[in-house]
């Protein structure tokens, strides 16, 4: 044991030194951590009062910036003008014109015609997914019973799903799986 009294008190000393050494580096790298926190939450704080005061006085403005940027214009139609039938009447065009379609021309082109069908397709399904919120939001405010609101949804599944297959289909035809 007396031969082990000369190692362990400059290892105990080295132990210390080594460990206080870390502990400052720790408090560093945690002081900086915490004031660029408190920098962040000092940015999302007057992004948020930022929004609000934009968005209180551009409301009209952004959505229809929104609604312009995101759809093409012939294809754009609001949620509140759609009906169960202008829906249905545009799935069964969009399934005819997808499902009578033949590949033509060569690649390039065939593939475009693919992917502009495709597309109609999408918008017609974007539409039935707004017309879908639209009903839902509707049916939460009240203005619709849980009956019609259940048969329009049951309605929207059943025209989604003939989207879909029209979809399968039209990929087997032109060999694109997309």
């Amino acid at each position: 044991m007396n031969k082990l009294k000369p190692f362990i008190l400059p290892l105990a000393v080295l132990s210390v030194f080594t460990l206080t050494g870390c502990g400052n580096q720790d408090n560093t790298s945690y002081n900086k951590l915490e004031e660029r926190v408190e920098q962040l939450e000092q940015e999302v704080a007057s992004l948020k009062k930022a929004s609000t005061d934009n968005s209180i006085n551009n409301v009209d403005t952004a959505d229809s910036a929104d609604n312009t940027a995101d759809t093409p214009a012939d294809t754009s139609k609001n949620s509140t003008t759609d009906t169960i039938e202008s829906l249905t009447k545009a799935v069964d065009e969009v399934t005819a014109k997808a499902d009578s379609a033949t590949p033509s021309g060569n690649t390039d082109e065939k593939t475009t015609q693919f992917f502009n069908l495709k597309d109609e397709l999408d918008l017609i399904d974007q539409r039935l997914d707004s017309y879908e919120d639209y009903i839902e939001s509707q049916y939460k405010q009240g203005n619709h019973s849980y009956d019609d609101y259940r048969s329009q949804k049951r309605t929207l599944k059943e025209l989604e799903d003939k989207l879909d297959a029209s979809e399968d289909k039209l990929e087997r035809t032109f060999r694109i799986d997309d």
